[in-house]
């Protein structure tokens, strides 16, 4: 830990000897002030579990720079035991006319996603691709986690048009077929000052994603919420371009909403449908499910208490969360059910924001139930 103190005293020292550069930091400890676990009437508890958690999503580190035709961004990552600092992301970006963005380097084109997380956007795949990155936490409609060019046009009024491919999105060799990687499309309109409508497809080797919705509300509105449609091709030869056979195989009906009242409480939710068993009827493991996540948040002088219920909340993937951690499958409903709930209170103490809650979690096919105590103790500078 002390290489990466360092390391980080020596970035900030070269960002700050650099006009006009943004540099931000994070350092945070996920962990339990207790946790149990009961696995069919077996009961266990711990005391003072600290993880060894990513610093990747609250980046550890990141530097910017924006100028008035381009600019620069490199994100760091580690995790809380490990002596190495790692790039998790970088780009160069610079606008060669008014109204157009190139991008090389990290980047996302995204539609829309759900606020709670930020980033859990089901995209139509089966319950076991579901714990993937392209099955569950894929929020880049268009683009998702690429490394290669963006192109961004805002030239027209109120019309965005996003393109981006992988860096080699195209490759052959002697005779062989053609390998065309990931690539995708995007485009919203701002049809009123309240409502966005927007579609996007992307394409990848193994599925394409088709991606349609509307927005309603924006920042300055008590209320926000979006409905789109995630319609899912599988393509068992979409490593060729020459030939694919695009099969539909499953919708996601993805939504969220939230509103805050005049007091400052906010509710806030999203309850995606994930339609499948479309590639074979007969199939019956491609069974169809839905998630769901719900959250209220009590602004208390400066003190924000909230409360959150659902299939697949997770607070911090620790001994409780993780098991509340799934879906609700329509098929034998309840012989299925898992519950997450968390209540918890997020305050600061001088630079230091702290997160304290109780959680508790059940799954009733493994007979598990788990509670925790868990904390996140957060300084960002």
């Amino acid at each position: 830990m002390k290489k990466i103190v360092g390391i980080l005293s020596a970035a900030a020292v070269l960002a700050a000897s650099v006009f006009a550069v943004d540099f931000s930091a994070t350092v945070q400890v996920k962990g339990d002030a207790l946790y149990g676990k009961s696995v069919d009437s077996t009961n266990s508890i711990a005391i003072l579990g600290v993880e060894n958690t990513n610093q990747k999503d609250n980046d550890l580190l990141e530097i910017s720079f924006t100028g008035d035709k381009a600019g620069a961004f490199v994100r760091f990552w580690t995790t809380a035991k490990e002596e190495v600092l790692k790039v998790r992301a970088l780009k160069v970006w610079f606008e060669p006319i008014t109204g157009i963005k190139v991008t090389v380097g990290n980047n996302d084109l995204e539609l829309y996603k759900e606020r709670i997380n930020w980033w859990k956007v089901p995209c139509g795949a089966s319950v076991a691709e579901f714990g993937s990155w392209d099955g569950r936490w894929a929020s880049g409609a268009a683009v998702h986690e690429n490394f290669g060019t963006t192109v961004e046009i805002s030239a027209i009024q109120n019309l965005y048009i996003g393109l981006g491919a992988s860096s080699d999105v195209f490759s052959k060799t002697g005779d062989a077929d053609a390998a065309i990687n990931q690539w995708g499309v995007v485009a919203k309109y701002q049809i009123m000052d309240n409502i966005n409508a927007g579609a996007a497809w992307r394409y990848t080797p193994n599925f394409g994603l088709l991606t349609a919705g509307a927005e309603f509300g924006n920042w300055g509105t008590p209320y926000y919420g979006f409905l789109q449609a995630k319609v899912r091709f599988d393509g068992s030869s979409a490593a060729n371009s020459g030939s694919k056979d695009w099969k539909l195989a499953g919708i996601t009906i993805d939504n969220y909403i939230s509103y805050k009242l005049d007091s400052g409480i906010k509710f806030e939710g999203t309850f995606p449908v994930t339609i499948r068993g479309l590639l074979d009827k007969d199939d019956k493991t491609d069974v169809s499910y839905m998630t769901a996540r719900a959250k209220v948040t009590v602004p208390v002088d400066s003190v924000n208490i909230y409360a959150v219920i659902g299939s697949d909340e997770g607070f911090n993937n620790g001994p409780a969360s993780s098991v509340g951690n799934t879906i609700w499958v329509f098929d034998k409903f309840g012989d299925n059910f898992n519950f997450y709930g968390n209540v918890g209170a997020a305050f600061s103490v001088g630079t230091c924001s702290l997160d304290l809650g109780i959680e508790v979690a059940y799954d009733k096919p493994s007979k598990t139930f788990a509670w925790a105590v868990p904390f996140v103790a957060k300084v960002a500078f």
